[in-house]
């Protein structure tokens, strides 16, 4: 019994541990060709534990923000510069990288997205709504399940990453199947493990790294990144 209290310890550091996530300041700088799907907390009353999703990229040299920012604005496109592509921190919250692709497939991607946006159903203002969705998550989950050359994990805390009034088909990363409605939903995944969708929240199990996921917090043990594809 005396050996269980470091075995204890160790077992706690293992689930706390978010040194795993990669923040844009770590974002190569040499590269011509960079695709980064990020996050970023909502600064909201009552989603304050929520995240924005979005996707940074730099095609020959030049950043690009390609995201719907909010309820006014529909889907965007912005020049970025190199400070606003790297910087840690967004309105004051923290982002992080939930993928990154680099090289001919950072660029066959770009392609992808850039094609898909102008084609998202959910594009006009009077489509956006925070809860149940569709909404900024809903948009970048959009185009990870239609661009064949990206895929990715993001936030179990993105509201709307789920949103479909019936759907039955792949995940967004791809490695498994998803059944989600308005109210209830599911999921399986090699990455993002097992999930239970109940009203847009997100409670589950991942193994690859290993975590828990439940609503109003954080991902409690490793977080997502791009070790999946290196």
């Amino acid at each position: 019994m005396r050996n269980w209290p470091p075995i204890i310890a160790l077992l706690a550091c293992v689930l706390l541990c978010t040194s795993c996530a990669m923040r844009p300041s770590e974002l190569p700088r040499d590269e011509e060709y960079v695709l980064a799907v990020k996050d970023a907390t909502i600064h909201a009353a009552l989603l304050f534990w929520a995240k924005h999703s979005f996707i940074d990229y730099r095609k020959q040299g030049t950043w690009q923000r390609l995201e719907i920012p909010g309820p006014a604005e529909g889907v965007t496109l912005l020049a970025l510069s190199d400070d606003d592509a790297y910087a840690d921190l967004r309105k004051g919250s923290d982002v992080r990288v939930r993928t990154m692709l680099t090289g001919d497939r950072a660029k066959l991607a770009i392609e992808e997205i850039e094609a898909l946006a102008t084609t998202y159903p959910n594009r006009s203002i009077e489509s956006y709504y925070y809860w149940p969705g569709p909404n900024s998550n809903t948009f970048v989950a959009w185009q990870i399940r239609n661009a064949p050359s990206l895929d990715a994990e993001l936030d179990h805390n993105a509201i709307g990453v789920n949103h479909a009034l019936f759907r039955i088909g792949a995940t967004p990363p791809g490695y498994g199947l998803t059944f989600d409605t308005p109210v209830l939903g599911a999921s399986a995944d090699l990455r993002e493990g097992i999930e239970l969708h109940i009203l847009q929240l997100e409670f589950g199990v991942a193994l690859f790294p290993p975590a828990i996921k439940l609503p109003f917090i954080g991902r409690i043990g490793w977080q997502s990144r791009d070790w999946w594809d290196e």
